[in-house]
């Protein structure tokens, strides 16, 4: 305070020595004037002197200010009556400030918002300050504060008075921070939930739910007439019924200066204008220019019998002007409901969406701020959760979001064997690292059918790696019929598996059946379901490798590779993971195998290894073929030899031999 006075002192000096020329009141007056800029309105706050007025009652009341801040303490019906006395007997410049809600009469409107009864059964309202000529007024020109509460049950009822609300007249004053809720005023002209008439300062924070009629124009939810230049009636709302002939609205019923602001404002009652100027925010704005961010529901609003938009047209009849982005905009029910309306209105606005409180079903001023964003993948939505986030939110589990199948492409992925009943993948993506998690059965060949490359040299060590080469089909006995069924499949052991290929795998230590290959900067590509065909004399074949867990409805008449490591026609009530291979077998002319009509041998295809193309040469039985023992023998190549040459090697009964 003391560094505060030496800067107005400095201040004052540097002023009357710059204007000289000013003596006496001139001085006096320029002192005055620097005194009311310059000082803080803190350093200026005394204790409102009591004050006692005799109330509609007879009693008598002192209105005190119990907390010496310069405002009139109300707590209770008769402190606000008795505000209203001294108000209207004069002192106008007082200030006041609720400290409770107050109930004034219960029951005053029905459910449908009517007037219950003839109103004799109620306390008669007096609106604080009133003009009604030159010579009779008491315009209101002090600050109101309600600091959020409200006032309840008010009634007033006249065709006569003008300027009609919780306030009639306030001029020069201020009001902000008050709902006022189950009322009902009826006046001639200049009705409002909180004021009749309003050409104050700002009127901030304020809501109504009663119901307003005037006999003739200028009837508003939160007032009859706006007309205060450069200041800004904000963050309001209306839910009550409001009617009149003419320059009727949701919030404001007329604006009576073009330089008055309406901004952050909704309006969820009905409004209708007999005559003409009707509108859900504004009957008659005068001008658009100036007002902002309003709402309205969507056909709340009416005049002369045809729903208006948020704003009216200037004694135009039924005419309404046209909403437009950022002015005023019809809304529908569940734009209140969901939080939309909360979140459009701006931060001094909450509502209740998902924060486990009951939902208020409009937008409140304060209360649990509501957000708009992404709390999953799937839609943006309103919340009350400050992690709304602009962008989608995941929810990765090895890197792949299990709402939408989103890919984490930066932290990596792991395909887990097993772990999704299906993969898809529509286009290729670059992932950071890639990891390939499975456990091999066994030590026998297995199937493996990936969406990505695998460089041979990260598989080397731990596994052997081959394609499918041929199916044949063998006559061991040369009885005419077949008895042995073979896949020949060749080694690789350089370059790179393709991804979306038939391939298979065999690990090549107990050690490696635990299988877990990271590979950096990988490609997953996006998947297809690609085949390999071969035939024989009598049969097609076609091995399919599938992104997708197989049922046994759809395997049936299929094979697929064995824990044994064989194709094994596969028995009812088998299913197939995905990452898997499985094959058709048809006979040439185009009919299904029916295995148990085929016999035996058409249950089980061995596979047998040849070298990697273009080097060594070899067979290796997986798994011997149903006439094992018979000492047939087969070139390297699988076919039957009759006459053998002296020194060459051959295969019989499932081992490498030399004929001697």
């Amino acid at each position: 305070m003391k560094r505060t006075l030496q800067k107005f002192s400095n201040i004052v000096s540097h002023a009357m020595s710059a204007i000289p020329s000013l003596t006496g009141r001139g001085r006096v007056g320029l002192l005055l004037a620097l005194v009311a800029i310059m000082m803080p309105i803190g350093a200026w706050a005394a204790a409102a002197t009591d004050i006692t007025v005799t109330i509609d009652t007879g009693d008598e009341v002192t209105l005190k200010d119990a907390d010496s801040d310069g405002s009139y303490d109300i707590g209770t019906a008769d402190e606000l009556y008795a505000f209203a006395a001294a108000v209207n007997g004069g002192n106008t410049a007082i200030n006041g400030e609720l400290t409770a809600n107050i109930v004034v009469n219960q029951n005053v409107l029905n459910a449908d918002g009517s007037l219950n009864g003839d109103g004799s059964n109620f306390r008669v309202w007096t609106p604080v300050g009133y003009y009604n000529s030159e010579t009779d007024e008491a315009q209101y020109a002090g600050t109101f504060d309600g600091n959020g509460y409200t006032v309840s049950g008010l009634y007033f009822s006249s065709e006569e008075q003008n300027r009609v609300g919780l306030f009639g007249y306030v001029y020069y004053g201020t009001v902000k921070n008050v709902g006022v809720i189950g009322s009902y005023f009826k006046g001639y002209r200049y009705v409002g939930g909180i004021a009749g008439q309003y050409s104050g300062s700002d009127l901030t924070n304020c809501f109504n739910a009663s119901t307003i009629v005037a006999m003739d124009y200028y009837a508003g939810g939160i007032v009859g007439e706006y007309g205060a230049s450069d200041k800004y009636l904000k963050n309001c709302y209306n839910l009550g019924a409001v009617s009149g002939k003419t320059c009727v609205g949701g919030i404001v019923g007329n604006v009576g200066n073009t330089g008055a602001y309406v901004e952050d404002c909704y309006n969820l009652g009905t409004v209708k204008a007999t005559s003409s100027a009707g509108g859900g925010v504004i009957g008659d704005p005068h001008s658009t220019e100036r007002t902002a961010n309003c709402y309205y529901l969507i056909g709340c609003a009416e005049a002369g019998g045809v729903t208006q938009n948020g704003m009216g047209y200037s004694y135009s009849g039924n005419r309404t002007t046209a909403d437009t982005e950022g002015c005023t905009m019809g809304m529908s029910s569940d734009a209140f409901v969901s939080g939309e309306v909360a979140y459009k209105l701006g931060s001094a606005w909450g509502q209740n969406i998902d924060n486990g409180n009951e939902n208020q079903g409009y937008p409140v001023l304060g209360g649990s701020i509501v957000y708009y964003g992404y709390l999953n993948c799937t839609e943006m939505v309103y919340t009350n959760d400050a992690g709304a986030s602009d962008e989608k939110v995941h929810n990765h589990v090895d890197g792949f979001c299990t709402v939408c199948g989103h890919i984490d492409t930066e932290g990596g992925v792991t395909l887990r064997d097993g772990a999704l009943p299906s993969f898809t993948l529509a286009e290729d993506t670059e992932v950071a690292s890639l990891t390939y998690v499975r456990t091999l059965p066994n030590l026998t060949w297995n199937a493996l059918y990936v969406p990505f490359e695998i460089p041979v040299s990260e598989l080397a060590d731990n596994y052997d790696v081959a394609y499918i080469n041929d199916i044949r089909s063998y006559d061991t006995d040369d009885n005419g019929e077949i008895d042995d069924m073979t896949m020949e499949i060749i080694r690789i052991n350089s370059g790179t598996l393709h991804a979306n290929h038939p391939y298979l795998i065999r690990a090549k230590s107990e050690a490696a059946r635990e299988m877990s290959l990271t590979l950096t900067n990988a490609t997953l590509c996006k998947t297809e379901e690609k085949s390999f065909t071969c035939s024989s004399m009598y049969m097609d074949f076609k091995v399919t490798g599938s992104y997708t867990s197989l049922t046994a409805d759809e395997l049936e008449g299929k094979y697929a590779v064995s824990t044994e490591g064989a194709w094994q026609h596969l028995n009812p009530g088998t299913t197939l993971k995905p990452f898997r291979l499985y094959m058709e077998m048809t006979a040439r002319d185009g009919s299904p195998v029916k295995v148990e009509e085929a016999g035996l041998v058409y249950s089980r295809i061995r596979i047998v290894v040849r070298g990697e193309a273009g080097g060594s040469t070899g067979i290796e039985a997986v798994g011997a073929p149903r006439t094992a023992g018979n000492g047939i023998l087969y070139d390297l190549s699988g076919r039957r030899v009759t006459t053998p040459v002296k020194g060459g090697i051959y295969i019989r009964d499932g081992k490498k031999v030399v004929e001697k």
